[in-house]
């Protein structure tokens, strides 16, 4: 283990909140460089390949079991069609909201407490 010598109290800054003297940078790097050494990361799970590994299935791996990652992405013309179709949403709503007389149109707020209701039914 590498030793790591502190510098003079009167060369560190002041943390006046604790009233303690830091060294930013000399015990940042050290603790850093004595972590990168002694603590190994673990393994980073992949997802199954191969046409027989169905979601959700494990498989044996070095004696342990892995799962297929069920968080999917989709495709990225999915996305944008599903903005395009909210923003047009948005825009027929904001059209109507034109056509109505005063005394019919909905309040900002009534309209969020009304989406927010419908989220929580679901």
């Amino acid at each position: 283990m590498a030793t790591v010598t502190a510098p003079s109290p009167s060369s560190m800054p002041l943390n006046k909140s604790a009233g303690l003297a830091v060294s930013h940078q000399a015990g940042n790097s050290a603790f850093r460089s004595s972590l990168a050494k002694h603590v190994p990361l673990p393994p980073i799970p992949t997802a199954p390949q191969g046409p027989n590994t169905a979601e959700g299935e494990t498989r044996e791996k070095d004696g342990r079991a892995e799962r297929r990652n069920p968080f999917l992405m989709p495709p990225e013309s999915e996305l944008f069609t599903l903005r395009e179709r909210q923003r047009r949403e948005a825009r027929e709503q904001r059209a109507e909201q034109r056509k109505l007389k005063v005394h019919e149109k909905s309040t900002y707020t009534s309209r969020l407490n009304a989406k927010n209701a419908a989220l929580r039914k679901t």
